[in-house]
């Protein structure tokens, strides 16, 4: 990672905060002056954080898919639509997904 370079490891705070303002990635200068972090544990907490996050949305992407790939199959049972949605809870969105 750039940051954990050794060229990046002995900046002043002061060299840390103007590298982060230009970045413009106000989480890290948030996490820098609010919580009082070097930028390098900064940006490796933001990174650790951005991970957890594209997990979630991973899982709830796929229980998403998942909830469409059974729409379809009861479709294909051919089941009527209120049952469907009564019994899957779907969305509008998710029904007409599963209708393509």
């Amino acid at each position: 990672m750039l940051f954990q370079t050794d060229r990046f490891q002995h900046l002043s705070a002061e060299t840390e905060c103007i590298i982060a303002r230009h970045l413009h990635v106000k989480r890290l200068i948030h996490k820098m002056e609010k919580e009082e972090l070097p930028m390098c544990k900064a940006f490796s907490e933001l990174m650790e954080e951005e991970r957890r996050e594209g997990k979630r949305e991973g899982k709830k992407e796929g229980k998403r898919e998942e909830k469409i790939r059974i729409i379809r199959q009861l479709l294909k049972e051919g089941l009527d639509e209120t049952f469907i949605h009564r019994i899957t809870k779907c969305t509008r969105e998710e029904f007409a997904a599963a209708g393509k």
